[in-house]
């Protein structure tokens, strides 16, 4: 009966051997997994900085472009008065040119009124012209009629004398006038030649806002989809800038993964490796308690470094699930970036048809300064 305990004690004693070789063959096994998961560990490492660098890179372009679209939005906002402002400014030049050009008529027409009075003094004057070299033909006559007279109607000759020198002086007279005539009408000439050279000055410049008028609205209906434009940008930088933010956040999580992973591998190969030497040690003295207790070590040992392994897995996953997300931030920036050089020749294209209008605006006053 004694003898039965020994022999069982004997075969517990050759499993546990076995069970311990086994064991050790398993802990190199392992140390070297925990090798190969340290240096994947480092490998993660690295690439949690460099994903730390791209999403500090990322958070700066989403930065910067909604800086940009803020800026596009405040000349977007500010655009719709700027436009009312230069309607307002066109729809009064518009006014008056009108004025002017119809004042520009009522020019011509009281020059007109003006020549048509000269012409009629000018007949006037040619009819008393005409009369003075006829009072003078007369004249002549008379004192030729007094030669033949007797000196004691010496009276007559004296009329006769006179009247010639006044259809002298009345002929002078008439040249005077004529003359007047003559400088104010050629006066009234060039004054009609200034109003159509300015009537010709003020269809240019009608034509010139009517083009004006039509860049305007063309340049408001493209300030209009421009400020569309700008909204969908800042919303899109927006979210950028929360989605960075996001990922950064995530960044500093897994780097604590990648961490909790290495040191529960580390913990792992130390405990296994302390477990198989407590086996061993209880297999060379021989107690059945011993070698029950180093088994159980054995088994809670295997189990912390399957959490290990489920840690790190989890750190591996979370690693590429945020690498694809920093690629689609990184597709979204470039699409944004195009969009915001796009807007911003957009933006130039408006100020320049609005630099245009300035020119029409300063062509229209140097002609109404004319």
């Amino acid at each position: 009966m004694s003898g039965v305990p020994v022999l069982d004690v004997g075969r517990g004693a050759s499993s546990a051997a076995r069970l311990v070789d086994a064991a050790e063959r398993a802990v190199t096994a392992h140390e070297e997994a925990v090798a190969r998961t340290l240096r994947a560990v480092e490998q993660q490492r690295t690439a949690i900085a460099a994903l730390r660098d791209g999403v500090v890179e990322a958070s700066a372009s989403a930065d910067a472009v909604a800086a940009f679209a803020a800026e596009l939005a405040r000349i977007a906002d500010s655009l719709p008065g700027d436009a009312a402002a230069s309607r307002a400014t066109l729809d009064d030049l518009a006014r008056s040119l009108e004025t002017v050009s119809v004042s520009l008529e009522n020019g011509r027409a009281a020059t007109d009124r003006l020549d048509t009075g000269w012409r009629g003094v000018d007949e006037a004057v040619d009819g008393v012209g005409r009369a003075a070299r006829r009072a003078r033909v007369l004249a002549v006559n008379a004192a030729i009629e007094a030669a033949y007279v007797s000196s004691s109607e010496g009276g007559f000759a004296i009329v006769a004398e006179r009247m010639r020198a006044l259809s002298t002086s009345t002929i002078d007279a008439t040249r005077d006038v004529h003359g007047i005539v003559a400088a104010t009408r050629g006066s009234a000439e060039g004054v009609f030649a200034a109003i159509a050279g300015a009537r010709k000055a003020c269809g240019a410049v009608g034509a010139a806002l009517a083009a004006a008028v039509r860049d305007f609205e063309a340049a408001r209906g493209r300030g209009d989809a421009f400020a569309d434009d700008v909204a969908r940008i800042a919303a899109i930088a927006a979210e950028q800038q929360a989605v960075a933010a996001q990922i950064a956040g995530s960044v500093g999580r897994l780097a604590q993964l990648a961490d909790q992973a290495a040191d529960q591998a580390r913990a792992s190969a130390h405990g296994i490796g302390d477990g198989v030497a407590a086996a061993r040690s209880a297999v060379a003295s021989g107690g059945a308690r011993e070698v029950a207790d180093a088994a159980r070590g054995l088994t809670a040992t295997a189990i912390a470094a399957a959490r290990g392994a489920a840690a790190w897995n989890a750190a591996d996953a979370t690693l590429d699930s945020l690498r694809a997300e920093l690629a689609q931030i990184a597709v979204a920036l470039e699409e944004s970036t195009r969009a915001a050089h796009a807007l911003d020749a957009s933006a130039d294209g408006i100020v320049a048809t609005l630099d245009q209008i300035d020119a029409v605006f300063g062509a229209a006053f140097d002609a109404f300064d004319r």
